[in-house]
């Protein structure tokens, strides 16, 4: 990461442009070794939501920047939601979480 000044609360949740998978980021050193692939990633698409709320995106150099947004908790859970449901998870609907780090865990097990 480039930019000193950002710093997202983690684990992180990667949420891919057009597509309910998801992954955990769990630390910095993943996020790192994650923009060191930056191909892998579409600038201003793809999205970081870390473990307060806050959206992070690329910009056109695969630079990391804050933005504006903000998702609450029942924004995270219904992603969290689309993910199990696009592998076929079951009970999906009853994802409960007391906030976003620990609904952002479920993701880990």
């Amino acid at each position: 990461m480039q930019h000193p000044t950002l710093q997202p609360e983690f684990p992180l949740l990667l949420s891919y442009q057009g597509q309910n998978e998801a992954e955990l980021i769990m630390d910095k050193q993943m996020l790192e070794q994650l923009l060191q692939q930056p191909l892998h990633l579409l600038p201003d698409g793809d999205r970081l939501i870390d473990s307060l709320g806050r959206v992070y995106r690329l910009d056109a150099n695969h630079q990391l920047y804050a933005t504006t947004e903000q998702l609450d908790l029942a924004e995270v859970i219904s992603l969290i939601q689309q993910h199990f449901f696009a592998l076929a998870q079951s009970c999906v609907v009853k994802i409960q979480t007391p906030d976003i780090r620990s609904a952002l865990l479920l993701l880990a097990e």
